[in-house]
């Protein structure tokens, strides 16, 4: 058995090599791109990596306080960290970034194929069923599709997960129940999105496995494996969510709904294939979520041959609880029951789920839960003798064909960029103009090339509120503002490319030079260099004027919104850790009744002149309905900064 896996291990090695080709050709240059149009998510999670490699050789000291969308903290948590992708990156370091790379990617394509076919073997299908089953899952069109995103391609900490669930409910063993926290803890750490999933898949296997998982013998082996779990989960998800707390983020339902499945996804082809152009109709949609012909087919045969036979029946069933329930799920907010919403359901009572943005990556799952069927169907040709294999052999071929990615798109990872000599926080020039990922292509290349410098630039899953106000600020750069809120943030280095530059943008920066405003420096790697002089962090605890509110009641809460009327040009900086905001709130009622709560507005935000932003805070809604006063205090210097007139306050 030893001696067949290793042989399984080798064979899925060389399709991860062959299904990415030609990256193995440019292994230190060059990394995947997958789909994407620009190589934003990919030099993204490259710089991903570069973080974890630094930390790691730091002891990991001020792993949350990456040096991006300076000066606000804990910015690693405003994405996926991908702690454990990180750890086996140090490994391939010394090869270079893009080597290091592009050696996790093939080693997680090749996991994920070796990991389902332990996962068939122990389901008790012959050699060759669970051979192909694992090329089944390792060339999804999803995978394919998505190559250019790190995170969403390991998927066998979940197979490994479910493979040790169903031994420990037949054979109650401690090593089982590792096997499964092990499972949950790698996908968490390799993928924070398919660990969330991995917990719903977990429930759903529930009613499926044998009886034995009802005795008091299960649960005394299970023990060892939730613990193994939330040791190597909640030290990375708690200060993660507690800085995602901090700094106020939420995903909102357009944004979700946009990111959601819809029927027509799931007829369309990922452009990712060698041959999608085969396909007999243009499917519109914004996701290519079809799992191929073949493989459709297969998995319905597949079906029908597992439920029919007794010892296969509860594993049958439990893959098809799995696809509809990955299938449905995917759709997000566009699934409806009468009122009822499933996925705003998951929201609301499954932690976590609340900060995932694309439910149509539920998709995948849908697609690994059929190649497993198709597994079922291939074992049934097998055990019909050896012409028959042969036919299985063909009919895998035929769809493998269908699945066969196209050669991928390779994005260039740049050089290293020498700023030792420049003094930071440095920000990068032309700010991204919109939202879109093809605008931060730009922001990604520098933030590869100057992994571990503070720099006010950034890409993530979460962006701070500076991040926007800034694009409005530098639009036109220099411009009095923009020159103000890098002097107020404390920039002290600012890299211009000038081909990013206009005529009147070149004669306004002379014009600057010239009135000693900004300080030229010699060209860094084609980046123009200026030093900004006089520049000076200005935390909004400086602003003394007064703050106007407004109160609102928000369910079970009062939310409080403090707009601060800068009346000069002053830019004043409001961050947790570095320049937060504390309050004290008191609520005094007609008969004297007084309540006080200490509070602190989230987010990094610039106050100044004209910029409309109101700062949000939330306290319990009093329990007695009535006309209040409400005050704002400095905690500090006790200072009354704002005030509202009788306010009535009640559900």
């Amino acid at each position: 058995m030893r001696h067949k896996n290793i042989w399984a291990g080798g064979l899925y090695a060389l399709t991860a090599t062959a299904v990415t080709w030609p990256a193995i050709r440019h292994l230190a240059t060059t990394i995947p791109q997958g789909s994407e149009s620009v190589p934003t998510v990919p030099l993204f999670n490259l710089w991903t990596l570069s973080w974890n490699v630094n930390r790691l050789l730091h002891g990991y000291q001020g792993y949350w306080d990456a040096p991006i969308f300076y000066p606000a903290s804990g910015a690693f948590a405003f994405s996926d960290p991908q702690p454990l992708t990180g750890l086996l990156a140090a490994v391939f370091w010394p090869f270079g970034s893009a080597a290091a790379y592009n050696l996790i990617l093939l080693l997680f394509l090749a996991l994920n194929g070796w990991a389902a076919f332990t996962l068939l073997r122990h389901r008790g299908l012959p050699l060759g069923p669970a051979l192909l089953g694992g090329l089944l899952v390792q060339m999804l069109p999803f995978l394919a599709h998505e190559r250019g995103v790190l995170q969403l391609q390991p998927v066998f900490g979940v197979l490994w997960a479910v493979d040790g669930l169903w031994q420990l409910a037949e054979r109650p063993r401690t090593r089982f129940a590792v096997q499964v926290g092990l499972g949950v803890a790698i996908t968490f750490l390799t993928s924070g999105y398919y660990a969330l999933f991995l917990v719903v898949l977990l429930a759903t296997a529930v009613p499926f496995l044998p009886s034995f998982w009802r005795k008091r013998r299960f649960w005394t082996a299970v023990w060892p494996g939730i613990l193994l779990a939330i040791l190597f989960i909640v030290p990375v998800a708690w200060p993660q969510t507690q800085a995602i707390q901090a700094m106020g983020f939420s995903r909102s339902i357009g944004t979700i709904t946009k990111n959601s499945a819809t029927l027509s996804d799931y007829g369309r082809l990922s452009a990712a294939l060698r041959f999608h152009h085969w396909s007999p109709w243009p499917v519109p949609g914004n996701q290519a979520l079809f799992p191929g012909a073949g493989l459709l087919v297969m998995a319905l045969l597949g079906s029908y041959s597992g439920l029919r036979q007794a010892e296969r029946r509860r594993w049958t069933l439990y893959l098809l609880a799995g696809t509809a329930v990955a299938f449905l799920l995917s759709f997000g907010f566009n699934l409806k029951v009468g009122d009822w919403q499933p996925y705003a359901w998951l929201r609301d009572f499954v932690p976590g789920f609340d900060n995932l943005r694309s439910p149509f990556r539920w998709g995948y799952f849908v697609q690994m839960y059929l190649a497993l069927l198709a597994a079922l169907f291939l074992e049934a040709l097998w055990r019909h003798g050896r012409r028959w294999r042969w036919v299985a052999v063909g009919l895998t071929a035929l769809v493998l064909l269908e699945l066969l990615p196209a050669p991928a798109r390779l994005a260039s990872v740049p050089p290293p960029l020498d700023v030792q000599a420049l003094t930071p926080p440095l920000i990068f020039l032309p700010f991204p103009e919109s939202k879109s990922v093809r605008s931060y292509a730009d922001t990604a290349v520098w933030m590869a090339a100057a992994s571990s410098v503070p720099m006010v630039n950034g890409y993530s899953g979460y962006f701070p509120q500076t991040n926007g106000q800034l694009r409005d600020l530098l639009a036109d750069f220099p411009t009095f503002g923009g020159l103000e809120a890098l002097r107020s943030l404390g920039v002290r280095t600012i890299l211009i490319a000038p081909d990013s530059l206009t005529p009147a943008q070149e004669t306004k920066l002379a014009a600057e030079v010239a009135d000693g405003r900004l300080l030229p420096h010699p060209p860094l790697n084609n980046f123009l260099v200026y030093e900004l002089p006089d520049a000076q962090f200005n935390p909004a605890a400086n602003y003394t004027g007064q703050w106007a509110l407004d109160v609102a009641v928000d369910g079970d809460e009062l939310a409080l919104r403090a707009y601060a009327a800068v009346p000069d040009t002053q830019i004043y900086v409001v961050t947790p850790v570095l320049a937060p905001l504390k309050w004290q709130v008191i609520l005094v009622g007609e008969d004297g009744r007084r309540l006080e709560y200490l509070v602190s507005p989230p987010g990094t935000v610039l106050l100044y002149h004209d910029s409309n932003l109101r700062l949000p805070v939330v306290i319990p809604l009093p329990e007695t309905a009535g006309t209040y006063t409400v005050t704002l205090q400095n905690e500090d210097s006790g200072e009354i900064v704002g005030k509202t007139g009788r306010t009535f306050i009640g559900k």
